[in-house]
């Protein structure tokens, strides 16, 4: 008796999530993103991921027209937020860039900081952002020209006033983000 009425405890509270909402449950929506992606992609735009999105291209980027190789899938630096913006500078001077992007808020100071430079020395020509569960930053594609020499002009990676670090720290380790750009 005692062991029956111990699993119906454990199954209790599955059963009463599923029936009050049912699957499938999603955290971030990269699907609605990476369909807005082909449907408005030219076949030479480059397109840049930012870390923190790397696996949801790995996982659904075939399916979008995005498979391995096609995509660049920026750096991770846990205590150089400019780096990130040294990383976008090579996209300098192409008239349409795709910057992809998602997190953790507490992780996403540097995603902010891309799109912020981006943005400064370029041009948002598109972008559709999707909210995603509570804890997670929406996920977000933004095309960009970058070949205005005025926009260009305006900053530079190296001297572009950043959003400061929070309290916590990105986390790149090796195993967590692989280098897919070799």
């Amino acid at each position: 008796m005692l062991g029956g009425a111990v699993m119906a405890a454990l199954f209790f509270p599955p059963i009463l999530a599923i029936v009050y909402k049912p699957p499938p449950y999603w955290t971030e929506d990269y699907k609605s993103v990476l369909s807005f992606v082909r449907t408005n992609r030219r076949a030479d735009d480059p397109v840049y991921v930012y870390v923190y999105s790397y696996e949801a291209l790995e996982r659904y980027g075939p399916e979008y027209g995005l498979p391995p190789g096609s995509y660049f899938v920026g750096g991770c630096w846990r205590d150089d937020l400019r780096a990130y913006l040294r990383d976008v500078d090579r996209y300098r001077g192409v008239p349409r860039l795709w910057l992809i992007t998602s997190g953790v808020p507490e992780f996403n100071e540097a995603g902010q900081n891309i799109r912020s430079y981006l943005g400064t020395i370029g041009v948002l020509k598109g972008s559709k952002s999707v909210p995603s569960a509570r804890l997670f930053a929406p996920v977000s594609a933004d095309l960009y020209d970058l070949s205005d020499p005025t926009h260009l002009a305006a900053a530079s990676a190296s001297s572009f006033p950043l959003k400061p670090p929070g309290v916590l720290r990105p986390i790149c380790l090796d195993f967590v983000f692989p280098d897919h750009n070799n």
